[in-house]
């Protein structure tokens, strides 16, 4: 229990001092016999860490979210526009088709009777 003791010190001390996943340099016991140690990452850092990774997430994909907003807005604002000159233009072009329809089937009836 003796030697336990200058252990239990020197992995407190790593963990205190906030060495974080790396090994942990030599720790001298009394019998002069050295130990390396591993300490891993503290707990408390590591959901530090998944929550600045989560916030740097959630802010990416509102920058995604905000940009595609945006060209939905613009398309709004643009593509009731562009649908009413469409429009138009159909409603010009339809008489046109009419008569090009009607004086199709005129000219194959004289065929027809040809």
């Amino acid at each position: 229990m003796v030697r336990a003791a200058p252990l239990i010190r020197a992995t407190l001390l790593i963990a205190i001092l906030g060495a974080t996943d790396v090994a942990a340099s030599t720790a001298t016991l009394r019998s002069g016999m050295h130990l390396q140690m591993r300490v891993t990452i503290n707990p408390i850092r590591r959901v530090v860490q998944l929550l600045q990774m989560m916030m740097k997430k959630v802010r990416e994909e509102g920058e995604q979210d905000q940009e595609l907003f945006d060209k939905f807005m613009c398309y709004c604002k643009t593509g009731s526009g562009d649908l009413k000159t469409a429009v138009a233009e159909a409603e010009v072009k339809v008489p046109q088709l009419e008569s090009a329809i009607t004086g199709g089937r005129a000219e194959m009836d004289e065929l027809k009777i040809a």
